[in-house]
């Protein structure tokens, strides 16, 4: 039923990772004054890191071929990527009161990170919780069904990049929630709605979840 399923969902190891690296980014917004752009950042940062395991599995079931495709690949999404934050965040997001000034002297700047050692926890957090549930689909028979879902699962955390900046604009007018929490707390909530998607598939999927 579906109060099981939850359950089990929240015991779910990939599920713990990814509760514990939105905390780092809510307690950051909440505590330390992170700026929106920063926090998307991190998002961001978490979703290269799905694109580089999606990339691994596709290598380990043989989809891609050489170490060449793969890099190649892999750089096919992060330039995708680069243009969802760097240029659709920026675009959206000014319309949630980030303001051009702030966005010039943030945007190609890799002291948007900075003190950094929460960024890194953040990503050790964010590679358990991918390495964990490329390991459970490495574990079954590789299918269509299994390949579909994991180009689902980038794809659809990709477009959460966009889609949580507009939903923000919302929950900023209802809310009048702050404009470094408004669009975090869009993203999380969305980010956690996949996830349960995520675990729902992979039971499907008939992966013994962990």
């Amino acid at each position: 039923n579906k109060t099981s399923t939850l359950f089990n969902y929240l015991k779910h190891k990939s599920t713990i990772y990814t509760l514990l690296s939105d905390m780092v980014v809510l307690g950051g917004a909440l505590f330390f004054n992170f700026n929106a752009i920063r926090c998307y950042g991190f998002f961001c940062l978490d979703i290269v890191m799905m694109i580089l395991f999606f990339v691994i599995y596709m290598k380990e079931v043989n989809e891609i071929e050489d170490y060449l495709s793969m890099l190649v690949t892999f750089c096919f999404f992060l330039l995708i990527m680069y243009i969802f934050y760097f240029d659709m965040v920026m675009d959206i997001g000014k319309y949630i009161g980030i303001t051009f000034e702030e966005e010039n002297s943030l945007k190609a700047d890799i002291n948007i990170f900075y003190p950094y050692y929460d960024i890194g926890i953040f990503l050790v957090f964010s590679f358990l919780g991918n390495l964990h549930i490329t390991r459970l689909l490495l574990k079954i028979k590789s299918s269509e069904k299994t390949g579909f879902f994991e180009v689902k699962s980038v794809i659809y955390r990709m477009m959460m990049v966009p889609a949580s900046l507009f939903i923000a604009v919302y929950l900023r007018m209802i809310f009048k929630l702050n404009i470094n929490v408004a669009p975090i707390i869009s993203f999380i909530v969305l980010k956690n709605i996949l996830e349960y998607w995520k675990f729902k598939a992979l039971l499907r999927l008939k992966v013994k979840v962990e």
